[in-house]
């Protein structure tokens, strides 16, 4: 089914309002979680990897499902009249890319541009690439904690038109946030 603009705009949640009331709720949630104890938040900093490899083990690519609204959600990935990608000859990185559930809908309507992807759950990645989908010469998937590595070298400095991030944030230390985002920055 083809989604009109106000259709796409009614299911959006860029216009809706944050009021008084959500301000409240954002600001007594800010206060009750400010105060996890940093011993817990450490633990869990330094067990992620660990968390995530064991969750990839056991779902493989089978636990989120392709994010296929993205083309829909956002202006920059809508395609034109025509069905045909306005991003042609664009170099878009996805961080976090898990095992490919926004990378696979991404390479299908928008066949001609390339993708670097890279999480750091080296079997998340592994899995990617096992996908039948996958294919180098439209993509490239390595292993990469955008917290602690520094991007490889084949990334130069401002050599891509757009940066991809689903859910990515949330899984960064505030504290760290800003590094992280100075890091991408240089390569946009």
């Amino acid at each position: 089914k083809e989604i009109n603009d106000d259709e796409l705009m009614e299911k959006s949640w860029r216009n809706v309002p944050f009021d008084t009331a959500r301000e409240e709720l954002a600001k007594k949630f800010q206060e009750e979680t400010k105060n996890v104890e940093s011993q817990v938040r450490e633990k869990y900093e330094v067990e992620a990897e660990d968390h995530w490899e064991k969750f990839y083990v056991k779902n493989k690519g089978k636990f989120f499902k392709d994010r296929n609204y993205l083309d829909t959600q956002f202006a920059e990935l809508k395609l034109d009249e025509e069905g045909k990608s306005k991003m042609n000859g664009w170099k878009v990185m996805e961080v976090g890319c898990g095992t490919g559930c926004t990378l696979f809908p991404m390479l299908e309507s928008h066949p001609d541009t390339f993708f670097y992807v890279f999480d750091f759950s080296k079997e998340a990645v592994e899995v990617l690439k096992q996908n039948e989908k996958y294919d180098e010469k439209k993509c490239k998937a390595f292993v990469c904690d955008v917290n602690t590595q520094s991007l490889p070298d084949f990334i130069e400095p401002e050599s891509l038109d757009m940066i991809i991030m689903v859910f990515v944030l949330s899984a960064i230390n505030p504290d760290d946030m800003n590094a992280v985002l100075q890091k991408l920055y240089k390569v946009i």
